[in-house]
């Protein structure tokens, strides 16, 4: 059975869900390979890709973890394909061991890692921020806010990736992941790429402590490009207007940050920032939208990443700038966030009465309501058989 993801027409608009899109940017990148392990909220990139692959000339692969996944797929990277490899959050930490030596010694097909992470743990054991990771590692992140953006994103994440011989992370988080919305295709390319290994080439980079040393210069010089790059590339966006009021929706959180905003009817008195590049920072385009505000407020999912990086912009742009969100506790430290949740912070911001309860009232409310998810192994798992066994 065929799937959406799989035409060829330019132009035509269908319903993909986030992760579907993923996918479909690859597709439209001209990936020969992907290679990843499943986990939720990631699995559904894998899977859409296995029933496409084999018609659209792709070695498709679950590798026997995430470790082994990103070390194939670098493999192809070497030989000038181009190639995605899919994983939830917790998986990079698996894979943790080659991502940093990857980064250091560079790619040269376009190498996509995509995190899924998962804010609030729907389906896992933490709710670790893997933009924590781009940054330890040199690796640029990019956070899409809609299916749409996920598909260009990663098409675009694969040809920066080329250009700038670094893998990029595309990171995303579940809500993204699962929703669906109108996703219009683009054109497929067949890049048709012979697989060629250059040996001497590698081996000179590579061979011996003193030369990997000499590559790290290399690699930052690598992330300043990227940073130039993030500064005017037009995903990144703004609405200014001479506003003392300001918020920054990072990723799938502007979601949040628009529908509060349109809801409450406060467009026209709230200066907001649309970014997709928490890492390298685009400074110079946060620094200008700061400079002139009281009050900003960050929105973001979950660590006050961002947070503490414009805190530290601050400091020398806007001195006295008034900065809210996870980190002084205007938004909640942990979870996710919600309509509800900026449209209660905005409206204290404006001095404007609360039209909903707070988060915990709404919490205990809900609890009396329904009951939660009893903890299962998603169906078609291959570890029920080795939980089984153990019992």
């Amino acid at each position: 059975m065929s799937h959406p993801v799989a035409l060829d027409r330019p132009g035509e608009k269908v319903v993909l869900m986030g992760n579907e899109a993923i996918a479909r940017g690859a597709i439209e990148a001209g990936i020969t390979l992907a290679a990843g392990y499943p986990g939720t909220p990631s699995s559904e990139i894998g899977d859409t890709l296995a029933r496409v692959a084999k018609s659209l000339g792709i070695h498709f692969e679950w590798s026997a973890n995430e470790k082994v996944a990103l070390e194939v797929a670098y493999g192809a990277s070497m030989v000038n394909q181009r190639v995605i490899c899919p994983m939830k959050h917790v998986g990079v930490n698996v894979a943790l061991d080659i991502l940093n030596p990857i980064s250091l010694r560079g790619v040269k097909g376009g190498l996509v890692i995509v995190s899924t992470d998962d804010p609030s743990q729907h389906s896992s054991r933490t709710e670790q921020d893997n933009r924590w990771m781009g940054k330890l590692n040199d690796v640029p992140v990019i956070e899409p806010s809609s299916p749409q953006e996920a598909k260009d994103l990663t098409k675009y994440a694969l040809e920066l990736s080329e250009r700038v011989k670094l893998p990029i992370l595309i990171r995303t988080v579940t809500r993204l992941s699962h929703m669906r919305s109108d996703v219009e295709l683009g054109k497929i390319e067949k890049l048709n790429r012979k697989p060629e290994f250059d040996w001497e080439g590698f081996s000179y980079r590579v061979a011996g402590f003193e030369k990997l040393f000499r590559r790290h210069k290399e690699r930052h010089e690598k992330i300043d490009a990227v940073e130039a790059e993030f500064e005017k590339i037009y995903f990144n966006t703004t609405k200014m207007n001479g506003e003392k009021i300001g918020v920054i929706g990072v990723g799938f959180a502007f979601t949040y940050v628009k529908d509060a905003l349109e809801a409450l009817g406060v467009e026209d008195r709230v200066a907001w920032m649309k970014l997709l590049t928490p890492h390298p920072l685009p400074k110079k385009k946060v620094s200008d939208f700061i400079k002139n505000l009281d009050t900003l407020l960050i929105a973001e999912e979950v660590d006050p990443y961002v947070e503490l990086h414009v805190k530290a912009l601050a400091k020398d742009v806007n001195p006295g700038l008034k900065i809210l969100g996870r980190m002084d506790g205007s938004l909640p430290r942990e979870g996710e966030l919600s309509h509800e949740l900026i449209d209660a912070e905005i409206l204290d911001i404006l001095g404007l009465k609360k039209p909903v309860s707070d988060r915990v009232e709404l919490e205990a409310e809900k609890d009396e309501l329904l009951f939660d998810r009893m903890l299962t192994m998603c169906a078609g798992c291959p570890h029920r058989s080795s939980l089984y066994a153990l019992k």
